[in-house]
């Protein structure tokens, strides 16, 4: 595949050999998800299409910097009709109605004969000075799959652009596809064009505010480091002969200190730089759009900025939102006395501290996404909308061990009082139950009509598909340890977590079809492990319960972000993940649910309406609300029914 564009990033891309994106994704599969932009250095996920990359690839718009630094430039553009035949002769003119570059010759003709002769031509000059010509005859506005065919229809129902013969082929059954000839002014009017550049303006803003927060931190390790060795020395008059050995100790730490954080910071404040330079190509693309383009190519633009603006947002959310106050401090033992007999370490430390300095990007407007998307970064606080007595055929006390949201809304519960599966409909209501071989432990979702329960006694996930209120097995897949914990990637892929014959704890992939991969073990002991992923599905969060413990990993390089503990969590059980991509994990022992922030924070404790030994948790298909399911002795047969809303301040 080789990649040839301008793209957003303001220059034109890397052209490799076919194999550069799989050379470049962070972990290498046949299943290539992602690679590295090789102009900003952001992950970039590649298009849900099974079209030639090449062709895709066309789908980015030109950036600004690009068509202007074409425009200096002078370029010979050849005759079309004479290319036809293989010949190649200098173009003189251009045909605005027939979109071709004519030769002298073949001008000639074209103003004589009877059909063409009142097309307006146009100097071959004045078809590369004007921004209004470069935008109208720009590649890019055509039907992918038809370079001859132009775009005539939008399918709302796909929000794909369609030539005639595209609406035909795909969407002729679709009921949502708008004629551009006829709906474009009100597709138009419900665009926001300028509120999408103020937005642009905004997170421009917000990333400017980034640089120049970790500019100040370049200034303080400079400051910090050029007095450190003064502060040293003044020490140095009171235990001279053994302030040697500190001295080299501590300069050596700090100017590894120095070198690691100069490195990181200098490399992160290049990476902010390279995306605000993207933010204002994007900008400065769709104002050129604005300004000189046809309405057709304002709407298809505008909807691109509209996806633009989303990758954007969820940059800032994954590296933007927060950022590191950096401060380094010398610290010195207090055993002055017994200083010739201690430790270098314990005389004399350097220490890097951090603190969080949090830059808001709530003021994006969620009205301007269109996927669903959503509500990221506004504050919310849980509580309970209401407590719903469940009950299944036969079964006097349930223990409800997992469950899940169907898309439709019907319930599927795992329970392990009496090895079943039931079903309910979306009022609460007994549908159906299937045997299963043993206690089910944990469950979920993995598609519209389909679940996988976790077996850890026979080491194996069952799949179950739950169609026409009744249910089937579609498939069992053996783990090589115990497996507690299940979520799913995608429908050939689930993450499950458990406890090793040592009661060591691990997480891994396993593969419907190749079985397990990217095995991690975990540093502590313990007898379950549960968990969850991230929406983006590039983090792994794990509860042990006998560790009190959540901890969190990159979902394919196994990089370990965070360990949350806290005095009021304990034995933590079930754990999921909201559409903010916050973690929500319950404590058994604790009596409550912590909500953390997607990098490990605590966010809210949640006490109120919560059951006396709550037990799983999970979310709805919009991930607002949420049952938890308790081993009360008084509550067994109840889910409790959760809501996160927006706080009103």
């Amino acid at each position: 595949m080789n990649i040839s564009m301008d793209i957003a990033c303001g220059e034109p891309a890397v052209t490799d050999e076919p194999g550069y994106i799989s050379k470049t994704v962070s972990i290498k599969t046949d299943d290539v998800r992602e690679f590295v932009c090789p102009v900003c250095r952001a992950i970039t996920n590649l298009p849900k299409t099974e079209k030639y990359v090449k062709e895709w690839a066309s789908l980015y718009p030109h950036s600004a910097i690009s068509v202007a630094a074409k425009s200096k430039v002078k370029v010979e553009r050849f005759c079309d009709g004479c290319q036809y035949v293989g010949e190649s002769k200098s173009a003189q003119g251009f045909c605005v109605v027939c979109e071709a570059s004519l030769c002298g010759d073949c001008l000639s003709v074209h103003k004589k004969t009877k059909v063409t002769r009142e097309h307006k031509v146009i100097s071959v000059e004045e078809l590369d000075s004007t921004p209004e010509n470069q935008l109208r005859f720009a590649e890019g506005f055509g039907c992918l799959d038809h370079k001859d065919k132009t775009i005539e229809y939008y399918c709302q129902s796909h929000e794909a652009f369609c030539c005639a013969d595209c609406f035909f082929s795909d969407h002729r059954t679709c009921d949502e596809v708008k004629n551009l000839s006829k709906d474009l002014p009100s597709l138009l009017s419900d665009l926001k064009t300028q509120e999408i550049m103020d937005q642009m303006n905004i997170i421009e803003k917000h990333l400017q505010n980034f640089t120049l927060t970790n500019e100040s931190n370049i200034n303080k390790l400079e400051a910090t480091f050029s007095n450190l060795t003064d502060k040293i020395q003044a020490f140095r008059k009171e235990i001279n002969e053994r302030l040697d050995e500190i001295e080299r100790t501590v300069t050596a730490e700090g100017n590894r200190i120095y070198k690691e954080e100069m490195i990181r910071q200098q490399e992160e404040n290049h990476q902010c730089q390279c995306l605000i330079n993207a933010v204002r190509n994007s900008k400065t693309f769709l104002e050129s759009v604005l300004k000189y383009g046809t309405d057709v190519q304002t709407f298809l633009v505008s909807k691109k900025s509209i996806a633009q603006l989303k990758s954007y947002k969820v940059l800032i959310r994954e590296k933007y939102e927060e950022i590191e106050s950096l401060s380094v401090q010398l610290e010195f033992g207090n055993l002055i006395k017994g200083i010739l007999s201690q430790d270098v370490d314990s005389i004399a430390k350097l220490q890097s501290k951090r603190d969080l300095t949090s830059f808001p990007c709530s003021y994006i407007p969620d009205s301007l996404f269109s996927s669903g998307a959503g509500k990221f970064l506004r504050e919310h606080q849980v509580k309970l909308v209401r407590v719903l007595d469940i009950h299944s055929t036969g079964v006097d006390s349930p223990w409800y061990s997992g469950g899940v949201y169907l898309t439709g809304g019907d319930i599927v519960l795992a329970n392990r009082a009496n090895n079943t599966c039931c079903l309910y409909d979306s009022c609460y209501n007994f549908i159906t139950s299937y045997t299963l071989p043993e206690k089910p432990i944990n469950m979920c979702f993995v598609d519209d009509h389909e679940v996988a329960v976790s077996f850890p006694i026979r080491k194996t996930i069952h799949f179950l598909s739950v169609r026409d209120n009744s249910f089937r097995d579609t498939g069992t897949v053996k783990t090589r340890y115990r497996c507690y914990g299940i979520t799913a990637i995608s429908r050939e892929e689930v993450v499950v977590a458990g406890c090793m014959d040592d009661k060591k704890c691990y997480w891994n992939i396993v593969s419907r079809t190749a079985g397990e991969s990217c095995y991690h073990e975990i540093d502590c002991h313990g007898e379950s492990a549960y968990v969850a992923l991230n929406n983006c599905k590039s983090r792994v969060y794990i509860s042990i319960s006998q560790n009190h413990a959540v901890y969190c990993f990159g979902l394919r390089d196994g990089r370990q972000y965070f360990v949350y503990t806290s005095n009021n969590l304990r034995h933590t059980l079930g754990i999921a993940v909201d559409r903010e991509d916050n973690v929500f994990v319950v404590g058994f022992h604790s009596h409550n649910i912590h909500k953390l922030s997607p990098e490990g924070t605590t966010l809210q404790v949640i006490i109120s309406g919560v059951p006396h030994h709550p037990n799983r948790i999970f979310f709805d298909k919009n991930r607002e609300h949420f049952i938890v399911t308790n081993m009360s002795d008084d509550q067994h047969e109840r889910l409790h029914l959760f809501v996160s809303v927006e706080c009103s301040n």
